[in-house]
């Protein structure tokens, strides 16, 4: 088949996720080459034309949705872009921790943040991918899953307010720590 054959045999829907996945990988190297320069403070000014831009590129991935799929899936599509956006304010002082724990420069905020943003991405694809397919193949490991977040949450709501949590304790950032001369380097070299 050639490649018009191909994208004529093509559903709407293969077509929106091609679309995308191709404004996905363009907006990321727009990011990455463009918007994110390498060691330089992000402004206030700065960062509200960045967010203008995803905000603006979402909104415009909306209106072709609703163009290409109609009313419904645009709506969810949209509804679940502002949850995901609403949850993710308070990602924003989970950060500022890690980074002021860490002792991370200012001018390297953007380059480690987006590095943690494309791990988190490829770490929610495996994991609920392996999530589906163990929940398609073994149906009672729903029930595992509910038990651990039920413990989690008694421990959680249960837990006392006098006993402060100190990241410093624990064994990842003992092993992090370990390792942070090396990946200071690594760092270094990957940024310059």
């Amino acid at each position: 088949m050639d490649f018009i054959t191909t994208i004529l045999l093509m559903t709407t829907e293969t077509i929106t996720y091609t679309v995308f996945g191709a404004v996905l990988v363009l907006a990321l190297t727009f990011d990455l080459g463009l918007m994110s320069k390498k060691n330089k403070k992000v402004t206030i000014k700065n960062a509200l034309y960045q967010t203008f831009f995803w905000v603006g590129l979402a909104l415009a991935f909306f209106v072709y949705m609703w163009s290409a799929e109609g009313q419904k899936p645009a709506l969810e599509y949209l509804s679940a872009y502002l949850m995901e956006w609403s949850l993710s304010i308070d990602n924003i002082f989970v950060f500022i921790l890690i980074f002021s724990s860490f002792g991370v420069k200012e001018k390297y905020f953007g380059r480690v943040l987006l590095a943690g943003i494309i791990m988190a991405i490829v770490f929610r694809i495996i994991f609920i991918s392996v999530g589906v397919a163990l929940v398609a193949k073994f149906h009672w490991v729903l029930y595992i899953f509910g038990v651990f977040l039920l413990v989690t949450g008694i421990k959680m709501f249960t837990s006392d307010d006098e006993e402060a949590y100190d990241p410093q304790d624990s064994k990842i950032y003992k092993i992090i720590k370990s390792s942070y001369p090396w990946c200071r380097t690594m760092a270094r070299v990957n940024i310059q």
